[in-house]
């Protein structure tokens, strides 16, 4: 690889990193991880459809790491655990109410750096997410 092009490559890594950390950092306000707070998240929009597997297919997270976060949470009270109607070896996720409060407390910290872009870029706003999920779908192993 030509010097240049990896300067370009290594600059657009810390510029991708520069954003998420960006985006993220308001998590820590409520106590919470990157990670917790995107499981509580993905709960949320699951409601009754959600296993420690299929977080861990929708987040890309190894299930090692999903299952910490799930430990964590369950500990601090934020989410529940009921056996799978469908298969007994398996559980179903749901938040408490807690966690429900938890995460609607950090809605506005999450999402405000997200509505500033929007405001402060316009249409651009909707062709960034557009190739950011494009971009996902192509790196993302299947």
């Amino acid at each position: 690889m030509e010097q240049k092009e990896l300067e370009f490559m290594l600059n657009c890594l810390k510029q991708l990193h520069l954003f998420s950390r960006a985006v993220l950092s308001c998590c820590r306000k409520e106590g919470l991880t990157n990670s917790e707070l995107e499981l509580l998240s993905l709960m949320h929009i699951s409601a009754d459809s959600c296993t420690p597997l299929s977080l861990s297919r929708h987040t890309g997270m190894k299930k090692e790491a999903v299952s910490r976060g799930l430990r964590r949470l369950f500990e601090k009270g934020y989410i529940e655990k009921r056996t799978n109607p469908g298969d007994e070896r398996s559980y179903m996720l749901s938040l408490t109410k807690e966690g429900k409060a938890v995460l609607a407390a950090s809605y506005d910290s999450m999402l405000n750096p997200l509505y500033e872009l929007k405001e402060k870029m316009g249409e651009d706003f909707y062709a960034l997410s557009k190739l950011i999920d494009i971009a996902n779908t192509i790196i993302t192993p299947k």
